[in-house]
């Protein structure tokens, strides 16, 4: 089973590099002149922030730098990014590196900042490298960089003696940009978070300026929690082996139904994207023996926890994945479990009641357009019986539809 698992897992991280082509869509750059340019940007929904982007214009791809450009608008989602010439902390803030008295490490130059906020006074953001967030004001007239950074404390007097401290200095800059307004903000809790700063720019701006249409980016509904309902038909196929006499007995395969519902958390901006999804499925395994010799019959019920990691490649309106993980298969009930050997009236269990619990290894492929997603998926030998002398193993094959009912 490990070796399965671990299959599925390189797989998914193998197909990753795979799936990472270009994918352009229509954009608009913008010059240092004030000329604009509507083309094709190599977009992929970056977690760190871009040096550079690829535009394609006429058939022709160029390359620009944050410091050829003053910035870029996606079209499909409204995204927008400005380049800001700035010196960046980009230390790595972690107690083993900070505490070697190593320098800090600066990066100066020109960035490509998200725009997250638009209005006369915007909330910009850039993400390193180490994916460290650093975020900025911008008016009419200037740009504040807020600064929160962390040092290590070797002081023994100290209640931070071999930890970090977090040093909130953007706490103070926002109390003086905007002391001149009385708000209900209060900027000594504020949390160096997208949110609570939104927040904080938006209650500003509507005391200095009554009235002011601020315009925050819609948040990406493929980046959103989804939770939805499945189902779909199991094919399982049965083998049998060992001492025990049920083993000598032909199964035929069986057909089954099955239904759950589920809740899918993406795990990353790009837009070759990772998610970790949560299922509860109702699985129904039933099989009996030819009747050629002894009367076997078993029909279990199961409720099944899965957790699976899916890569999904969005491909125009459809996008195909491909996602696997583990399966938690609990018994429900008692089911039915019968063993009839041939000549003989009396009956027992055919697989001693059966495994209460099973780990199937869980894979599958498929394709989401909108809301619905169409998935193959498969359950390769897992284990059912709890008999000492017998193996019994269970091959699944489902065909499932899946329904995204909030996102």
């Amino acid at each position: 089973m490990k070796s399965s698992l671990y299959l599925v897992m390189a797989l998914l991280l193998f197909i990753s590099p795979a799936f990472a082509q270009q994918q352009y869509v229509p954009a608009t750059i913008i010059f240092p002149s004030g000329d604009s340019l509507a083309g094709e940007m190599d977009y992929r929904k970056w977690d760190a922030e871009p040096l550079s982007v690829n535009f394609r214009h006429s058939g022709a791809v160029t390359n620009y730098s944050a410091d050829k450009l003053s910035g870029f608008r996606i079209h499909e989602n409204n995204e927008t990014y400005t380049s800001i010439h700035t010196k960046l902390d980009i230390t790595n803030e972690t107690v083993e590196y900070l505490s070697s008295d190593r320098p800090r490490e600066f990066a100066e130059g020109h960035f490509f900042y998200r725009i997250m906020l638009q209005g006369p006074i915007q909330l910009l953001l850039y993400t390193d490298k180490r994916m460290r967030q650093h975020f900025a004001i911008r008016d009419q007239d200037t740009v504040l960089h807020l600064i929160r950074e962390s040092r290590y404390i070797s002081n023994p007097e100290s209640v931070f003696n071999g930890k970090l401290q977090v040093l909130n200095y953007f706490r103070q800059q926002l109390t003086l940009y905007m002391g001149d307004c009385k708000t209900k903000t209060n900027y000594d809790a504020l949390d160096y978070r997208t949110d609570q700063l939104t927040r904080a720019i938006l209650r500003y701006t509507a005391c200095k300026l009554p009235g002011t249409v601020v315009e925050a980016p819609k948040k990406d509904k493929h980046m959103r929690a989804m939770f939805g309902v499945m189902a779909g038909g199991s094919f399982n196929s049965f083998k049998l082996t060992g001492e025990h006499m049920v083993a000598r007995n032909s199964i035929k395969g069986s057909v089954s139904p099955t239904f759950g519902m589920f809740l899918d958390l993406p795990l990353s901006r790009r837009r070759q994207q990772f998610s970790l999804n949560t299922e509860l499925v109702y699985d129904n395994i039933k099989f009996q023996s030819d009747g050629k010799r002894d009367k076997v019959d078993v029909n279990f019920n199961y409720m099944s926890l899965q957790v699976l990691l899916r890569y999904t490649y969005p491909l125009g309106q459809l996008r195909p994945y491909i996602n696997g993980g583990m399966g938690l298969m609990a018994k429900v009930g008692k089911g039915t479990d019968i063993y009839g050997r041939e000549g003989n009236y009396t009956t027992t269990d055919a697989l001693g009641g059966g495994r209460q619990l099973t780990m199937p290894i869980v894979a599958g492929l498929g394709v989401r357009y909108q809301r619905l997603n169409a998935e193959l998926r498969i359950k390769p030998s897992y284990a059912i019986e709890d008999y000492i002398l017998l193996n019994a193993r269970t091959n699944t094959m489902q065909v499932l539809v899946r329904y995204i009912l909030r996102q």
